[in-house]
């Protein structure tokens, strides 16, 4: 292949992936390497607007000064503007406690990003070619990934397109040999130091020297791979529509909708809970424990808690943003008129002697207390549940456990944190919306009795 077709091919790859448009300005990441050397001179030659960033960290000592100095030279040369960015990456290690690599990669494209906004480019343009999508493959394949790492590389990210990678590293080199173009030479990366240059310097040429069509199966499989993902990831955003966000940060994942997927459930749910901070581990803990039926098992991970229920799993933020603290329900100033802020309404409601079941009371939405309430009792108090709470349940001898009743009824997580206790004193008289207790029931003999309705909670 010469320069014309090596050119011709970026070109063509470019278009079908939609990566360069014409009078567009582009910033192309130069490190002074064979690979970005190459990008550089490739998108020159196609016409692009480029400019060039370069960063230096620093870290190799007179070669990294050396690698700043020919990127300025090349530039010069070549006619392109140039910005060059100094870091100190020991200081963003410690501040931030992340590895040398880590430190680089979250400093370079921080600024890339600022600097791509800043200048107005269409997009930046990274040298990753064929044989990094090679590499990245067996890296992630290792360490366990999904179809998602082995699709590799992408040709776009968001601002970030990658026009080499449908040609290799030796291509590369060829073509700048043919131009007589030099370029500097990265000392780290002839070491087996690293993971991935042990896959570069020592796994994929024993691939080729024991299979001398290694490359060519490997490129077929990589583009099937990321045909597959694109399939793979228009299905993920279908099972999206599975969670279902019921107010106050809180999300449900209907599992019963997930488990029609069969044996994809699991991989649907990873695809659905990395998004809150769960890593494949926890989610599969998180899926055991569903199939198992062990309802209520708690998870955290950084950021939220998840819950597993009957038929869903419950996702909570794990700063509420909204708690409900003990209200005080003043029954006079109900009565009277002078109180609108609760989400209660009371009144003095007569009926026939002799009666003892009273239309309209229901003792879930509404409940009946006898009128001695108000001496007794003129404040009640609106709360939370708590575990050890109980009730003595109208109709019935003895006291539950309002965590019973809750059980009974097959209460989400959510149900229960968002339930409230009626109380007088340290008694229940009416879990809202479930259960009254018989504590201040209306005799049949009686012919006035409180009534009391839950309009709603306070927003």
């Amino acid at each position: 292949m010469n320069s014309h077709e090596f050119e011709e091919k970026i070109a063509e790859y470019a278009k079908e992936h939609g990566l360069l448009v014409n009078g567009d300005r582009v910033a192309v990441a130069l490190s002074g390497g064979a690979d970005s050397v190459a990008l550089l001179r490739v998108l020159l030659s196609l016409g692009v607007e480029c400019m060039a960033l370069h960063c230096n960290f620093g870290l190799r000592e007179d070669e990294s000064d050396r690698d700043e100095a020919f990127v300025r030279n090349l530039c010069i040369d070549m006619g392109v503007a140039l910005e060059v960015k100094s870091f100190d990456v020991a200081k963003y290690e410690a501040e931030n406690h992340v590895s040398t690599e880590m430190a680089c990669r979250e400093l370079r494209y921080e600024w890339f990003e600022e600097r791509v906004k800043s200048l107005r480019c269409h997009a930046l343009a990274v040298a990753h070619h064929h044989d990094d999508d090679v590499e990245t493959f067996f890296l992630n394949m290792l360490r366990g990934s999904g179809i998602q790492g082995l699709a590799g590389i992408k040709p776009r990210n968001d601002y970030i397109i990658r026009p080499l990678l449908c040609v290799t590293r030796r291509e590369v080199e060829d073509y700048l040999r043919e131009l007589g173009q030099p370029y500097v030479v990265d000392s780290t990366n002839l070491t087996n130091d690293f993971k991935r240059n042990k896959i570069r310097n020592v796994l994929i040429p024993m691939l080729n020297e024991l299979f001398p069509d290694a490359n060519a199966g490997l490129t077929r499989t990589l583009n099937n791979l990321k045909g597959n993902n694109d399939l793979y990831q228009e299905l993920v955003e279908r099972v999206s529509y599975s969670v279902e966000n019921i107010g106050l940060d809180v999300s449900v994942i209907d599992m019963k909708e997930l488990s029609k997927l069969g044996n994809g459930m699991s991989t649907a749910l990873y695809e659905l809970l990395k998004t809150y901070g769960f890593n494949s581990e926890q989610v599969y803990n998180i899926y055991k424990s569903y199939c198992g039926g062990a309802v209520g098992q708690h998870y955290f991970s950084f950021s939220h808690e998840i819950v597993v229920g009957r038929d869903c799993i419950e996702i909570f933020p794990k700063s509420e943003p909204y708690v409900l603290d003990k209200e005080k329900i003043n029954l006079m100033e109900l009565l009277n008129g002078s109180n609108s802020n609760t989400p209660l309404t009371v009144s003095i409601e007569t009926k026939e002697s002799g009666v003892a079941c009273i239309p309209g009371i229901d003792g879930i939405q509404t409940i009946a207390l006898d009128v001695e309430i108000l001496k007794q009792y003129p404040e009640l108090t609106l709360r939370e549940w708590r575990v050890g709470d109980r009730i003595k349940p109208y109709g019935m001898k003895g006291s539950k456990l309002v965590s019973d009743l809750f059980a009974d009824a097959k209460y989400t997580e959510s149900q229960k944190r968002n339930a409230r206790l009626l109380c007088a004193g340290d008694d229940v008289l009416w879990v809202v919306g479930l259960r009254a207790s018989r504590l201040f029931k209306v005799e049949s003999s009686k012919n006035e009795y409180l009534k009391i309705s839950f309009v709603s909670y306070k927003s």
